[in-house]
């Protein structure tokens, strides 16, 4: 598997120039992200359910969502420390983000032998905050460790095929999952079986990250200052300005999100079954956004493909203004789909490019810790304006608060100068 991998990758990337530790590094970094993708979405696609399996009431879900949100705030907020504690992002990144994901579904598996009804609900809601909370310190110090492995000169390609090969695996494996827990009589026999199946993935995700090879050359250039720059300097700058962008991007556009399907269901008519049927066409359209995009990211620049994504999807929610068929929600899936792509990818490249090097895990960890903060808050008061101007008041706030951000990003971003692949500085 990993020979055809590499293969597929090399004929993609034509990375035949790069150094062959580099390469092999490459390759491992695609199976862990094979992998390791089905650990962390089974959780949050499936423990919902399974909270319900038990008994679970809508507030206990509610309740689980919350404490999924808060531990995805504090782990991003610690991942700076541990990474300075530990020395190493990579060493964080396989502990907490690979080790930890994987053991941790043996504890939710074992819940069932040792509780039952209300303490089962209340001890999965609390070993889930612990998994999440503990998880999530590994994505902030993932985001570090990226640049040391992944060249400034193919990082949109690779990237962006790395993030189609998980797609992929999550079309095949979690519609599978689902077959397997309902044909194993569902709770809990058939929620204990995927998840030991979940650990083992962890375990191998976390194989073939901890055999990703050092990095031998000198790490990718920091930017050039003519002056030593103050910490606080970093935060009024251009990386201030792209982590504010988006945080009002993200607290716009996240205020209508969750009645989309409240509106299809209550005024188009639509069943589960249509609706996943539209989520399967958002999904192709973003294996075809990171298909397309990926090369254009590396070609023409980070910036004006987060601006011209951003906008897009800030425009989106408007256009929910004008559907009065299920037919009219269709372009628009599309376009969110191959927005998504673009947005994903240049975020993730200036995150890594406008941050400090010598920091960049802790600076990684508030950016994420305020993009959950922004989804956490965004839905509470889009309920209360749901409420007081119906699903057209909704939309419109949200894209309007979208666009608002699209506006300080491009503001604050457009002038900044762009890194060339070889780490200088260009205008």
């Amino acid at each position: 598997m990993r020979r055809h991998v590499s293969r597929t990758a090399d004929a993609l990337l034509s990375w035949s120039q790069l150094e062959p530790w580099r390469r092999a590094g490459l390759t491992l970094f695609l199976l862990d992200g094979l992998a390791v993708i089905l650990v962390m979405s089974f959780a949050s696609t499936y423990v919902p359910l399974y909270a319900l399996a038990m008994g679970a009431t809508a507030f206990e879900v509610g309740l689980l969502s919350s404490a999924h949100s808060l531990g995805v705030i504090g782990g991003s907020a610690l991942s700076g420390r541990l990474v300075a504690a530990l020395g190493d992002p990579k060493r964080v990144t396989l502990y907490f983000g690979r080790v930890w994901h994987a053991l941790s579904y043996l504890l939710l598996l074992a819940i069932p032998f040792f509780c039952t009804d209300t303490v089962a609900v209340r001890v999965l809601i609390v070993v889930y905050a612990l998994r999440t909370l503990i998880g999530e310190t590994g994505v902030p110090a993932w985001a570090a460790f990226v640049p040391t492995l992944v060249p400034i000169q193919i990082r949109g390609r690779f990237m962006s095929l790395r993030s189609v090969f998980k797609m992929i695996a999550l079309m095949a494996i979690m519609p599978l999952a689902g077959a397997v827990i309902t044909g194993l009589g569902g709770y809990p026999f058939g929620y204990q079986v995927c998840f030991a199946a979940m650990a083992v993935l962890g375990l191998a995700a976390t194989g073939f990250f901890r055999r990703i090879p050092d990095p031998t050359p000198a790490p990718e250039p920091a930017v050039i200052h003519e002056a030593p720059v103050r910490r606080e300097a970093w935060w009024r700058g251009p990386f201030g300005g792209f982590v504010c962008g988006l945080t009002v991007w993200t607290l716009g556009t996240a205020l209508a999100a969750p009645f989309y399907v409240v509106f299809m269901t209550r005024n188009l008519g639509l069943d589960a079954r249509a609706i996943g049927l539209l989520t399967a066409l958002n999904t192709a359209a973003q294996l075809v956004g990171f298909l397309v995009l990926g090369p254009q990211v590396d070609r023409r620049g980070n910036r004006g493909t987060l601006v011209v994504s951003v906008a897009l999807l800030s425009l989106l929610p408007l256009g929910w203004l004008l559907v009065r068929h299920w037919t009219h929600i269709l372009p628009l899936y599309v376009l969110s789909g191959l927005a998504s792509a673009g947005m994903n990818l240049s975020s993730l490249n200036l995150l890594l490019e406008l941050s400090p090097e010598d920091a960049r895990a802790g600076y990684a960890g508030a950016y994420y810790s305020l993009l959950a903060a922004a989804t956490t808050i965004a839905p509470l008061v889009g309920s209360w304006l749901f409420a007081q101007g119906g699903f057209r008041g909704v939309v419109i706030a949200g894209g309007s608060g979208g666009l608002v951000g699209v506006a300080v990003l491009a503001a604050l971003l457009i002038a900044v100068p762009r890194r060339t692949p070889a780490g200088r500085m260009m205008s």
